[in-house]
């Protein structure tokens, strides 16, 4: 190699940073090709249909979904180092590793589908706003008026901002190429066969409980950033409410990491997320954050967005201190 380790990391994870801003996922190349992550998905329904037997006991059950799991890691965690090694040896390397890592960044397509959910409120036109946000969201959204559709938005905006962008960058930088696909190649595991359902109540056990794992430092990462932000942009007071929102109710969320991020997006613009909702017309009465706030509104919607485009430029500034500190002292 002409370069040492921290020097690489810090090559390869800033050129990914800009790859995914600049770039992002191009239609013109994804409707020629699949993206990557929906490969990961083909492979893991392929696995799944020949491999879960859903009449086993739990206990078997449990057996398989961590074979699956093993086998997910060992193809494409593997592969990606064997390409990894295999780039690093031209003196270009790193700009291929840093471009094709910037694919599984998500700050461009997140930053875009929420913008396309605020141009047509802005527009006053709720039926695309719903149809919108509901590209980016899992409940219902037939029935959603402005304030339902603004707090959608932002909870994904803020919850995604850790699961497409801090925690895929945050293993990107601890394990080069490997860790950023492993990571992804999980949490696409874990949105496909971690839920509790009769089938995967079992099966996805391992997904789900890996996912939380790999989550666990950037969700927390990720709420912090965006707090600083909030300091950053609206002062003080706002960041304190941020922080002790964070801190008091990002507990209450069913997940052990979504709710930091989503509990520091609420206290800082001073709304309440969460709440009731519905999924397939069955009712959810999940708590809420911030539950003192205002109804979110347009103009919350678009403050959100600005924290988030601060929350991601803070974030590659943040994640350069260990590779430059090791640059500093001569890590070789």
């Amino acid at each position: 190699m002409i370069w040492t380790s921290p020097t690489l990391i810090l090559l390869i994870a800033i050129l990914a940073w800009f790859s995914d801003v600049i770039i992002g996922d191009p239609p013109v190349v994804y409707r020629r090709i699949p993206h990557p992550v929906c490969l990961f998905g083909w492979v893991i329904n392929l696995l799944d249909n020949f491999i879960n037997y859903t009449k086993k006991l739990p206990v078997f059950q449990r057996i398989w979904g961590v074979t699956h799991l093993s086998l997910l890691i060992i193809i494409f965690g593997s592969t990606a180092w064997l390409f990894q090694e295999y780039m690093l040896q031209f003196s270009w390397g790193w700009i291929i590793l840093g471009v094709f890592a910037g694919v599984f960044l998500a700050q461009n397509s997140l930053y875009h589908h929420v913008k396309i959910v605020e141009h047509h409120l802005k527009l006053q036109d709720i039926e695309k706003a719903r149809n919108a946000v509901g590209k980016i969201v899992g409940r219902d959204t037939k029935d959603l008026q402005e304030t339902e559709i603004s707090r959608a938005a932002l909870e994904s905006l803020s919850e995604s901002y850790n699961d497409g962008v801090v925690a895929p960058f945050f293993w990107l930088v601890i394990a080069g190429l490997p860790g950023i696909i492993i990571y992804k190649l999980i949490n696409t595991a874990d949105s496909m066969i971690g839920h509790r359902t009769s089938r995967y109540l079992y099966y996805g056990w391992a997904a789900a409980r890996t996912d939380d794992v790999l989550n666990l430092i950037p969700a927390r990462l990720a709420g912090f950033l965006i707090v600083l932000s909030g300091l950053l942009i609206y002062g003080i007071k706002s960041a304190q409410r941020g922080l002790k929102s964070m801190w008091h109710d990002a507990r209450l969320h069913a997940s052990p990491n979504a709710g930091w991020p989503e509990a520091a997006m609420a206290g800082l613009l001073n709304i309440r997320l969460g709440g009731p909702r519905y999924y397939d017309g069955n009712y959810s009465d999940n708590p809420w954050f911030h539950a003192t706030g205002q109804d979110a509104n347009l103009t919350h919607l678009k403050q959100g967005i600005n924290l988030y485009i601060v929350s991601c430029l803070l974030m590659l500034l943040f994640m350069m201190v260990p590779p430059i500190s090791l640059m500093i002292i001569g890590f070789e």
